[in-house]
């Protein structure tokens, strides 16, 4: 989902955000029928436990190899602007990427990655898995969650 934020920092009204989210569905189900010969099935699953997060992915047929990106993030993020153009001002941004990790490529067959979450940047709060066509190609499929606080 995009998440729009006017320049003072506060959330733009839902309503957009669900036209928004309708339009680029659409869009994604136009290109899909133009390309049919694309179309990636990823059966995999993203889970959190007390030391570590594990992606699994199962077997699936796909014409295509891909790589599995780990994508950790902060989802809201707050800072104010000692200098330049917004002095003065404290600015809010969404999703912002703290590191991104390589599990492995990914191409029907079974692929079990653990990630110990001693290796999860300071603030990140989500991390998402991308499947992604090799060469840096388009993004065929995601999985995110929201991290458990962890004592």
């Amino acid at each position: 989902m995009v998440n729009l934020y006017a320049s003072d920092g506060h959330r733009r009204a839902p309503r957009r955000r669900r036209i928004e989210k309708v339009e680029i569905n659409n869009k994604i189900n136009r290109v899909a029928i133009m390309y049919p010969s694309d179309r990636v099935t990823i059966p995999g699953s993203l889970q959190q436990d007390d030391k570590s997060l594990l992606v699994m992915i199962g077997n699936g047929r796909t014409s295509k190899d891909g790589d599995v990106w780990l994508v950790a993030y902060k989802g809201h993020h707050t800072t104010s602007a000692p200098r330049g153009e917004n002095t003065g001002k404290t600015l809010t941004g969404c999703n912002m990427v703290r590191g991104i990790w390589h599990l492995g490529t990914w191409n029907g067959a079974a692929l079990d990655a653990r990630a110990p979450a001693t290796v999860l940047p300071k603030g990140t709060d989500h991390v998402a898995v991308l499947f992604q066509a090799e060469d840096q190609g388009p993004i065929y499929g995601a999985a995110a969650i929201a991290l458990r606080q962890t004592p």
